[in-house]
């Protein structure tokens, strides 16, 4: 309103101004009091219009709070909190200030996520403690009593290494029931293979070393339900093609070393469909170029080592067939591989190292 006033005095201003410059106002408007009208006209001109500008604006700034009051704070909610609280992170419950009954961003005391209580050593949590039962601190003592190197989480013996002449099968019996045990060492050359059938209790290993240890084909059945194996270290057993079926379920297997075995072209067969195998080591056995033929479908292979094989040249052709191979180790030999069969892989996989001996 008082916007119109302004602009209406304006042309009132404006038409004295013309007439006094004309000379057809009234005569007592004349000289000097006519100037002086002009002046005051124009002057409360100027007020008004900027009076008039400043109310305008304080209207609009009030009529947009109350169109977005809705979205800022619609009300309460139904604990009583506003949805602007819960915005802005209110004392109850905010997410974002991390109060100290579960703000996730700020770390509180009982549940901040990013600035929470680190746990020991900064490893990441492996899941819920096992309880530390009496029967499970017993099962434990006995293990380190024996000569056993563990580590345990609670009751749960997450690791466990038995090495050395003086464990026998009556250790043995302590591995029956720890079927949460994710790694094992067993290097015992005076255990028999009787005693090891304990290990079948052992079905959460994921990583197995029996390096030095009495297995034989037998032994071997009882890796078969350690379906989450990774890694399986046979080096020097006694096993034969005949407990190679024992290990085709073991689907999740990326390294398997069976050096310094019997096992044969018939045997390794039993190894096609591992296609997760990433790293296989076959130095040392009987094993040819007919049974690396039959690993061609093991396409993620990297590693392979066939040191004191059987293979000649034509295995050649076989190992060009493994696009991700990174290494091989190989032996050259007169009979056997030759200077000839080498270059060819070189010369076919040139981002693959070829080590040999021989």
């Amino acid at each position: 309103m008082l916007l119109i006033f302004g602009l209406a005095t304006g042309f009132l201003t404006l038409a004295v101004l013309v007439g006094q410059i004309q000379g057809k106002t009234p005569g007592f408007l004349r000289g000097v009091l006519g100037w002086l009208l002009v002046l005051l006209l124009g002057g409360g001109t100027g007020g008004l219009v900027v009076a008039g500008i400043a109310q305008e604006t304080a209207a609009q700034q009030e009529a947009v709070a109350a169109a977005t009051a809705g979205f800022t704070n619609p009300g309460p909610t139904a604990n009583g909190d506003s949805a602007g609280d819960k915005k802005r992170g209110s004392k109850k419950g905010g997410k974002r200030s991390g109060s100290k009954k579960g703000g996730k961003r700020g770390g509180s005391k009982k549940g901040g996520k990013k600035g929470g209580k680190k746990r020991g050593w900064g490893r990441r949590s492996r899941g819920p403690v096992v309880p530390l039962t009496p029967e499970r601190a017993e099962r434990i003592a006995a293990l380190k009593k024996a000569g056993a190197m563990l580590q345990n989480r609670g009751g749960l013996v997450s690791q466990l290494a038995f090495t050395g002449p003086e464990v026998t099968d009556k250790h043995m019996e302590l591995l029956s029931g720890l079927s949460g045990t994710r790694a094992m060492i067993l290097a015992a050359e005076n255990v028999t293979p009787a005693g090891l059938a304990s290990l079948a209790s052992m079905t959460g290993l994921v990583e197995l070393n029996l390096r030095g240890t009495p297995v034989n084909d037998l032994v071997l059945s009882h890796v078969r339900g350690m379906t989450k194996l990774t890694s399986l270290n046979l080096y020097g057993t006694a096993i034969t093609d005949a407990g190679m079926p024992s290990l085709e379920g073991l689907k999740a297997l990326k390294t398997l070393i069976l050096s310094q075995t019997k096992v044969t072209d018939k045997g390794v067969s039993s190894l096609a469909g591992l296609t997760s195998l990433t790293r296989l080591v076959l130095s040392g056995t009987e094993v040819g170029d007919d049974g690396i033929g039959q690993l061609t479908g093991v396409t993620g292979l990297k590693q392979l080592e066939l040191l004191d094989t059987r293979v000649t040249d034509g295995v050649v052709d076989h190992l060009l067939k493994f696009k991700e191979a990174e290494l091989f180790r190989l032996t050259r030999k007169e009979g056997g591989l030759t200077d000839k069969g080498i270059r060819r892989i070189r010369l076919a996989m040139p981002d693959c190292v070829v080590r040999f001996g021989g």
